[in-house]
């Protein structure tokens, strides 16, 4: 039959037809099937539509899953809003003949190497817990990964070190929730500061260096004693100003002010000369 409608309903309000004679351009109309400002992709010749023309009335499709009807697909006319799969155990989406997406349980799977993107705007990812991940992250294009301000990248089970980039700035010994607590010691803060903290009562912060395959300690914070360390495991420590050497060590010698590092004086003369001399050596004056 070409282009006979079947038609369901006292007012024909469901319209089933197969289109054999011509195509129908993208929201293009048609009598008794498509109405209104219509949105749709057009069809070719020889397509079936399925249509309503009940102002906001449904299309729900059901099977029958050993005597209960289950939906599987429906059409909400009111809010314009499709579901999928409402009645079912298992959503599946495959093309090319392989499963590509899976839904069972709880459990949302790609079933291999996916690309999630947007062609404008911004992905956002909000869910009312937390976002648990089970293997590495790695970011391949674009600028890396951006915290917005006031924002915490936390490790560990208890939040026990934060980070945070602290828009409004600190006043000395001032808290910040979840990164400087109790009765702490600070100098402050300016706006837009960037701030590395630790909770866990004792605990250390340690960096390190890797030379040769070997990880070597710059920097140790230890909590249980309030110390600092630098340059544990370098052969070398300076501390500079302006571009400038002030204190150079080796591990066998200190210097100042650029002076290369020498051994600490020894037999030094109890006299203007040998302590002149001796601080030469160090750097401390000049000859």
């Amino acid at each position: 039959m070409k282009n006979i409608p079947i038609l369901m309903g006292v007012t024909s309000d469901i319209t089933g037809i197969r289109i054999t004679s011509g195509a129908i351009a993208a929201d293009g109309e048609l009598a008794g099937v498509i109405e209104g400002t219509s949105e749709h992709q057009g069809v070719a010749a020889g397509s079936i539509i399925i249509s309503n023309i009940l102002d906001d009335s449904d299309i729900m499709m059901l099977i029958s899953d050993a005597g209960d009807s289950k939906e599987f697909l429906r059409a909400d006319g009111d809010v314009a809003k499709l579901s999928l799969g409402w009645g079912m155990t298992t959503l599946e989406i495959g093309l090319g003949g392989t499963t590509r997406l899976l839904y069972t349980a709880g459990a949302f799977a790609f079933q291999e190497a996916t690309t999630i993107s947007t062609s404008t705007g911004n992905l956002t990812i909000q869910p009312t817990g937390l976002i648990e991940l089970a293997s590495e992250i790695q970011i391949t294009h674009g600028n890396g990964v951006r915290i917005n301000d006031n924002i915490f990248l936390r490790m560990g089970g208890g939040s026990d070190v934060a980070l945070t980039l602290n828009s409004a700035g600190l006043a000395a010994d001032e808290e910040l929730l979840n990164i400087i607590e109790g009765v702490s010691n600070h100098q402050g803060t300016a706006a837009n500061s960037l701030i590395i903290g630790n909770r866990t009562d004792d605990s250390d912060i340690i960096m390190l260096i890797s030379d040769g395959g070997n990880s070597l300690e710059f920097l140790r914070a230890d909590g249980d004693v309030a110390t600092v360390d630098l340059g544990f495991g370098m052969l070398i420590t300076k501390f500079m100003a302006a571009s400038t050497v002030l204190i150079e060590g080796n591990g066998t010698g200190l210097g100042f002010f650029a002076t290369t590092p020498a051994a600490q004086p020894t037999g030094v003369a109890v006299s203007a000369a040998g302590i002149h001399a001796a601080l030469v050596t160090l750097g401390l004056i000049t000859a």
